[in-house]
């Protein structure tokens, strides 16, 4: 059998009965259209080469890699054919190499097509049996450092598991160039990307996958993936290197198994982990950020850890980590049975569910200046690392962990898990605008070097918000869950918050305030990919917004938006913004709200207050330019251009 790229000698006897075979095969298909056979074994490329319409469909035969080390030319419209042997797992397809590229630059109307020599969609009904086609049928295009030019091409029932990597291969320093070109049914992963130097590729579409849309080595090189659709991917979305350094921009994904895997255990370069579409990476073991090395986490993108009786999926960071989500596209750490963000991805519908302890979490070591902003840290603590030849033993019960490490967080949520944040040696931890909750105990710290956390919620923590043996916490500032402060023994026995202990400065600490929503004005919200936000454009709410938290108010807690379609009825908006006061109620367990409205959003406002099921759930209602007699100028600017 031939190696991957060499050719194979068939002795004579088999030579003469595969001559008679395809003497047979033409007479049979005598009546179809015209053809050219090429048989792989005895073909190289070797020469300047067009394929054109005229010899199309080219009928590719033989088990062996057709070798191309010169320009291969395709014309738009030319269709190529593999004939598989399925008996026997003998396969063929293009081996681009050796200074070859192809250039085969289809149209929209008239693409050029490889695929099975049974696809009958393709050219007809080349082979006269109405066989239909399989995934796999034949091996794939490998582009080896080449140059090639593939631009509205579609590539169909290749990556054959036996003989193949993926339907196209691009590998060792190409440059080439794929724009408009889809990979469908594929056996094997669709697109497989092997250390290429600098390929471009732009409005790929990946259908139908037996394995992964997407298989990416690329650890190092700067290459980007622009206007990619991911379906119907079998093992899922994409495996990308933990180093990875491949970029994409606008991907949709829809796959049953929304999913990226990593390969690897050490970040070696500095990488990002982008946001493919809705897809969540999967941490299945732990992966090493080591000293001089930054990984960054893109907006948008949710990271779950994988569950088991001795779990050993984490990040170890000794290096650095930047998991800077914004609001609108928050940061996810959580269990791979958490369908809440990134949707099902152990694809078991709701036989589970997420519990504290299903992954190991989040371990710095001698790392300083990591920052987690708009991020969600959840169902994390519990990590086996020590094996003794019988059973692993958990050596690590803390979500966040910290030894000689510095480590910012700011709004963010942790939780769910028994101890969220653990400090040890000379850690400093710096959180504000965030939130702890529902944890055994929120921050444990031995360290000797002082924290300072503030503008943070602590709640529903069973044994402590904190508990600090080691040097002071500067902790004013936070609430607590109560009016009266946090409970500490001997500095506030009447406290009826949250139970600290230890050397933790907590005086002044915030009081209750009432959720406060936003409501913007005529032209204050703005749809941004289908999401209504407050105005990104003219930033008109940001001061407001920034001043706001100032004041001691929490995003998502006691700080919320209210962006609308300005250009529906107040009548209609009123009732959203209804639906919206039930939805922070149950998000603060409390009964009323205040509402600072802008101009329009005050007669959206009042609006709610008329309806007759008002609830009389707003406090305070502070109104900032209203119009309530009208705007007669501004409508006349708006209707007549006046």
């Amino acid at each position: 059998m031939d190696n991957r790229g060499g050719k194979f000698a068939i002795g004579l006897k088999p030579l003469l009965l595969l001559t008679v075979f395809f003497v047979i095969l033409l007479a049979n298909t005598g009546s179809a259209q015209a053809r050219t056979n090429i048989y792989a074994p005895s073909v190289d490329i070797n020469t300047p080469t067009t394929w054109t319409m005229a010899g199309s469909p080219y009928v590719i035969s033989g088990w062996a890699w057709l070798d191309v080390t010169a320009t291969l030319t395709i014309d738009a419209g030319a269709v190529v054919k593999f004939i598989p042997d399925r008996w026997n797992h003998r396969y063929n397809g293009l081996n681009v190499s050796g200074g070859g590229k192809i250039i085969a630059n289809g149209t929209s109307d008239a693409p050029v097509i490889f695929t099975s020599y049974y696809d009958d969609t393709a050219s007809g009904d080349t082979n006269g049996d109405a066989t239909s086609p399989t995934a796999g049928d034949w091996r794939g295009i490998i582009l080896d450092a080449d140059a090639s030019e593939l631009s509205h091409v579609e590539v169909r029932y290749g990556a054959n598991i036996y003989q193949s990597y993926g339907g196209i291969e691009i590998k060792n320093n190409s440059t080439a160039s794929l724009g408009d070109v889809s990979i469908k049914y594929s056996a094997g992963s669709a697109l497989r990307l092997n250390q290429p130097s600098s390929p471009t590729i732009t409005n790929l579409t990946i259908d139908t996958s037996n394995d992964y849309g997407i298989y990416s080595t690329i650890a190092g090189s700067s290459v980007t993936i622009i206007n990619a659709t991911i379906s119907n991917s079998a093992d899922g979305v994409a495996v990308l290197s933990v180093g990875n350094t491949l970029a994409f921009t606008n991907t949709v994904v829809s796959n049953a198994k929304p999913v990226i895997n990593l390969t690897g255990a050490t970040v070696n370069v500095n990488a990002t982990w982008p946001k493919i579409g809705s897809a969540a990476y999967v941490l299945d073991n732990d992966i090493s950020v080591p000293t001089g090395i930054t990984l960054t986490i893109a907006p948008g993108v949710v990271v779950k850890g994988e569950y088991s009786l001795y779990p050993d999926s984490r990040l170890e960071i000794f290096g650095r980590l930047l998991a800077q989500g914004t609001l609108e596209a928050p940061i996810v750490f959580t269990s791979l049975r958490d369908d809440t963000f990134g949707g099902d991805s152990n694809n078991d519908a709701s036989a589970s569910s997420p519990a504290a302890g299903d992954w190991g979490g989040l371990y710095f070591e001698n790392s300083s200046d990591s920052i987690l902003e708009y991020a969600t840290i959840r169902y994390g603590g519990n990590y086996a690392d020590d094996f003794n030849g019988v059973f692993y033993a958990t050596t690590d019960n803390m979500m966040l962990h910290l030894k000689n490490s510095s480590l910012a967080v700011a709004t963010s949520t942790i939780g769910l898990a028994n101890t969220a944040v653990y400090m040890e040696g000379t850690s400093a931890l710096t959180m504000s605008g965030s939130t702890v909750a529902t944890t055994t105990t929120a921050i444990l710290s031995s360290s000797s070097l002082g924290s300072t956390i503030s503008n943070t919620s602590f709640i529903n923590n069973t044994h402590f918000a904190i508990s600090n043996t080691g040097t002071q916490i500067d902790a004013r500032h936070n609430w607590w869950g109560d009016n009266t402060g946090p409970h500490h023994a001997t500095n506030n026995p009447d406290g009826a918050g949250q139970t600290i202990t230890g050397n933790i400065l907590f005086d002044p600490w915030t009081k209750y305030l009432d959720p406060v929503i936003i409501v913007p004005g005529i032209l204050g919200s703005w749809n941004v990919l289908g999401q209504w936000e407050l105005d990104p454009i003219l930033n008109t709410y940001d001061n407001l917004w920034v001043a706001m938290q100032d004041a001691g108010y929490v995003v998502d807690q006691t700080l919320f938006a209210f962006p609308y379609n300005w250009r529906l009825s107040n009548t209609y908006t009123a009732g959203l913004l209804k639906d919206k006061i039930d939805e922070v109620k149950g998000i603060c367990g409390c009964h009323k709200v205040d509402i600072v409205a802008h101009s329009m959003g005050g007669l959206v406002a009042r609006a709610y207050v008329e309806l007759l099921d008002y609830e009389n759930d707003i406090d305070q209602l502070i109104f900032l330019g209203v119009p309530h007699k009208g705007a007669t100028s501004s409508y006349c600017f708006l209707v007549n251009s006046l």
